[in-house]
């Protein structure tokens, strides 16, 4: 059966999208930012140890996606490619320690099949959509800096290309979700994966 993932900077439309595909019978793993305890700090408040904390949420999924994908169609909202963006960002701004250590887990991780996605669908909103978006989150998950925004994606297609993880298409996340699911349906097609 096939697992994808859904990246793109918070606000992009990740978690309805999954949704959607949800209700078309795929399995939701939910972003793990928002399994994580309320006390620790998120997007670009977040320190060393929430990135630890990151990881090791995204960690916890990895047997269920083992298992469920050989028997169920997986949609995760984002995955370790998104979470080492966030990790890296972090870094550059002296806010967190973890990235080295965390890249390194994370190559040696996606040597194993098992855990690698059969698709990444890149989800590219404009800046005033994000902006929109970000307005209706929880104080907590919004990621209000302008240098994150900018440096996500660099950062995401940089690790694409280091860890081998060329399979990925870009879609833009319009206003209207609907148009944005009938294109990553689109997309699931064309790859034979829907």
């Amino acid at each position: 059966m096939a697992f994808i993932v859904l990246e793109g900077f918070s606000g992009t439309g990740k978690t309805s999208l999954a949704k959607m595909l949800e209700r078309d019978g795929w399995v939701r793993i939910t972003e793990s930012a928002h399994s994580l305890p309320a006390d620790i700090p998120l997007a670009d408040r977040a320190d060393t140890y929430s990135d630890y904390a990151l990881l090791g949420q995204v960690l916890t999924f990895a047997p269920r996606i083992k298992r469920l994908r050989t028997k169920s169609k997986v949609v995760a909202e984002g995955y370790f490619l998104s979470d080492l963006a966030y990790f890296k960002i972090r870094q550059t701004l002296g806010l967190s320690t973890a990235f080295p250590a965390i890249y390194t887990f994370v190559s040696n991780i996606m040597e194993d099949s098992a855990l690698v996605p059969d698709h990444y669908i890149l989800l590219h909103a404009e800046s005033s959509e994000i902006r929109r978006r970000q307005a209706r989150k929880r104080a907590r998950d919004r990621n209000e800096s302008s240098y994150f925004f900018e440096k996500y994606y660099e950062f995401i297609e940089e690790f694409h290309r280091a860890l081998d993880q060329q399979n990925y298409t870009i879609v833009a996340s319009h206003p209207n979700r609907r148009e944005t699911y009938l294109e990553i349906r689109r997309v699931l097609m064309q790859n034979k994966l829907f």
